[in-house]
């Protein structure tokens, strides 16, 4: 929605023009917003598709503040609303770490033993099968490539939320004991195809999530 608001005003995608380089205005934005602690969201309205934005991302939506903005007039007067306040807006204790690349440890230091374990026999298991594969560590995710992403690893304290490329109907068929999430169109288009999300929360069944990835990997 941003990305479409800005490119109808001349002005500011001329501004923007020299920034882009070979890049999307899309691209831009996701790199200048994913550099900042907190993204402030200001709106005259609640903005229903933070649900979507959850759904792709769940670790970015943890540092999106989305704020209402009012105004109403009467005879002149005006008066503007906030809610909540600026001083309700906060960092929750987090620091910038500029420059630290992003590295397998640094996503699994806020996590569980549990799903410290999860991750760990996942790719070990993998890596049996297909010693090629790579587990690349992202500035919000892990992705799981074989030539190209395959599924990407969102972790959080007590669960991952892994996205396959995968249809959901196929998926379900595979994974009966953890819960399979519905992505909408938008976010399954963001992740270059058919895809949806499964979270893990133990260390059961994971026979289930390693089968379907074996499949995802299988030439």
């Amino acid at each position: 929605m941003l990305c479409n608001e800005l490119v109808k005003s001349k002005e500011i995608k001329k501004e923007l023009q020299p920034k882009l380089r070979k890049g999307s205005i899309f691209e831009y934005l996701r790199n200048a917003m994913g550099s900042k602690p907190t993204i402030v969201l200001v709106s005259d309205s609640q903005v229903k598709e933070l649900k979507e934005v959850e759904q792709a991302y769940p670790e970015t939506a943890q540092r999106i503040k989305p704020i209402e903005l009012k105004k109403y007039g009467s005879n002149g007067n005006t008066v503007c609303t906030i809610n909540p306040s600026f001083s309700e807006i906060h960092l929750n204790g987090k620091k910038k770490r500029d420059g630290v690349p992003m590295t397998e440890e640094s996503h699994l230091e806020k996590s569980s033993d549990v799903i410290k374990g999860v991750y760990k026999k996942v790719k070990t298991d993998l890596l049996k099968i297909d010693g090629s594969l790579q587990f690349n560590p992202q500035t919000y995710y892990i992705s799981l490539r074989k030539d190209r992403n395959l599924a990407f690893f969102h972790f959080s304290g007590k669960r991952i939320s892994l996205v396959v490329k995968n249809p959901e109907k196929e998926t379900r068929k595979l994974i009966k004991h953890h819960e399979v999430k519905t992505l909408t169109e938008k976010v399954q288009k963001f992740w270059n195809g058919p895809s949806c999300t499964v979270v893990i929360e133990n260390d059961k069944h994971l026979n289930e999530v390693i089968a379907l990835l074996k499949k995802l990997i299988a030439p």
